[in-house]
């Protein structure tokens, strides 16, 4: 896979939005980490 976008946010934010308006059909997946932990979700297109 590759990269598509990379967002940072602040420290004590508990939410972040992403547009996935632009992004064709198929299987994404979102990681989240930072300097502890890292998290990886899956985003379904359709």
């Amino acid at each position: 896979g590759r990269v598509l976008k990379t967002y940072k946010y602040n420290l004590g934010q508990d939410k972040l939005e992403i547009d996935a308006s632009n992004l064709t059909k198929g299987i994404y997946y979102i990681k989240v980490k930072n300097s502890e932990k890292s998290l990886t979700k899956k985003l379904i297109v359709n």
